[in-house]
């Protein structure tokens, strides 16, 4: 699995707080599940505690072991499910990483927008933040009549780490 490298002030200030952010992240979800019908069950509940516990991005299976340490009967059918619905109520972001075999995902209740910087040969996410680059993604849409709603962007590439250790990527052939 990735982990989160680098950390915004948003990120900090989440982090001083987790329990506030995990707290408004249960009662979110709770009024969500109940629009539908669903129950706010104990193992949903260890699943939303091993999410918010910390700021990190992880897969399906680093969630199991996590909420499994909260609650030893949660499935992997429950986290996928869950897993499901976290992102439909807007707590969770799911995305790719360029990897379209494994499914990402993030917490972003608290979390301000950002975007990531991908290293292909040790898979560290580095979370960054541009306003100038945030203006400029502006300017472009309305320069084109582009009602925006929301964006997600990803750099791929060689971290410091891997570039001084001689890591290479095979270049893509230009389209």
């Amino acid at each position: 699995a990735r982990e989160r490298a680098g950390a915004g002030d948003g990120v900090a200030r989440m982090a001083s707080r987790p329990e506030a952010f995990l707290q408004a992240a249960h009662e979110h979800f709770s009024r969500f599940l109940a629009g539908k019908s669903l129950r706010y069950t104990a193992e949903r509940q260890a699943v939303v505690g091993a999410v918010f516990e910390k700021h990190r991005h992880f897969e399906a299976d680093d969630l199991l072991v996590w909420a499994r340490a909260h609650h030893p009967r949660v499935s992997r059918a429950t986290i996928y499910r869950t897993l499901e619905l976290l992102v439909s109520a807007g707590l969770v972001r799911q995305m790719t990483f360029g990897d379209k075999s494994a499914q990402h995902y993030e917490q972003v209740l608290g979390i301000p927008h950002h975007d990531h910087l991908i290293c292909l040969a040790c898979g560290r996410v580095q979370e960054v933040f541009s306003a100038d680059l945030e203006r400029e993604q502006d300017a472009l849409c309305e320069r084109h009549g582009f009602e925006v709603h929301h964006h997600n962007l990803e750099v791929f590439g060689l971290c410091r780490r891997c570039r001084a250790a001689g890591a290479k990527v095979k270049k893509r052939p230009k389209a």
